[in-house]
């Protein structure tokens, strides 16, 4: 399976993915848009895959440039549920591909196909609500929020609220 934008393809994870993706993950500036404030290995990023490789409630996918081959990021769809028609959506952009629109690219292209493949009706997301670069993407995609969660993630030795933010199938049609 493999999506294709103007400048990108979105191919499935591999296990060779890992470097580039414990390098991305483990950036200082990446890190602190996470929840988790762990640094991450190499082996528990294979742990990780290994266990998630044939789970049919989640897909992750590899975001590449078309014209060098080069990894630039991941999408992914977590917690699909089937039954209630909806899923949850995260991106993750190298530091060196930002400000680009890799992100809103790939993520228009993802969601597109999230919501006809798994038959969503719903997608939504969890964002630290002072990550103004991530939300700004995620309204550009058409998602709006539903809420917050105060004072939800210790992070840094403070607590930081989580916004909620979904969007409907019928918001792009």
């Amino acid at each position: 399976m493999m999506l294709k934008t103007e400048r990108l393809y979105l191919r499935p994870m591999l296990e060779e993915d890992a470097q580039f993706i414990v390098d991305m993950r483990n950036n200082t500036n990446i890190l602190n848009s996470l929840f988790s404030c762990k640094m991450l290995t190499v082996q528990e990023h294979l742990n990780w895959y290994k266990n998630n490789l044939n789970n049919d409630n989640r897909i992750d996918l590899m975001i590449c440039k078309k014209d060098d081959n080069k990894r630039i990021g991941t999408v992914n769809l977590a917690n699909i549920d089937y039954k209630n028609q909806k899923a949850e959506f995260g991106i993750m952009i190298a530091e060196s591909f930002w400000n680009k629109g890799y992100a809103y690219e790939s993520s228009q292209k993802f969601i597109q196909y999230s919501f006809n493949q798994f038959n969503l009706n719903k997608i939504y997301l969890e964002v630290l609500k002072e990550n103004n670069a991530a939300i700004n993407l995620y309204q550009k995609l058409g998602f709006k929020e539903i809420g917050i969660l105060k004072e939800d993630i210790f992070k840094n030795g403070k607590f930081k609220d989580v916004l909620i933010m979904s969007l409907f199938r019928d918001d792009l049609e």
